[in-house]
């Protein structure tokens, strides 16, 4: 375990994860497999207002990724990957940071990540 964690390292993993296809399932035909887009749909925000983009135009899709890399910029503790991380890439997400990460931030991550997936309470 680091004593702190490296938050630029764990935001470069971020951003490769930002490249990854964002494929549109067959079967509804409007929810997204990615780590950080779940619908056809996002609202980015662009001059001061949001925007609705389309993940299947390819030029939208080139926004949404800008938009996203901005939040992932705009991130000061690993614990707010919770919240623009979808919780189905999580354990993956977790997976290729871990290293990166201070025992604090490392557990910590773990607990929200089960409260979020397995929904205990």
């Amino acid at each position: 375990m680091m004593k702190q964690t490296d938050l630029d390292a764990v935001k470069a993993v971020a951003r490769s994860f930002v490249y990854l296809d964002a494929t549109v399932d067959a079967r509804t035909g409007f929810l997204v497999t990615h780590p950080f887009i779940e619908t056809v749909v996002c609202a980015v925000k662009k001059d001061g207002k949001f925007t609705m983009m389309d993940v299947r135009n390819l030029d939208e899709l080139r926004e949404i990724r800008k938009s996203i890399l901005a939040d992932i910029e705009g991130v000061t503790n690993y614990q707010q990957f919770t919240i623009i991380v979808r919780p189905a890439y999580m354990p993956a997400f977790f997976k290729y940071t871990m290293r990166h990460l201070s025992s604090r931030d490392y557990a910590e991550f773990l607990s929200s990540m089960w409260t979020r997936m397995e929904f205990p309470n």
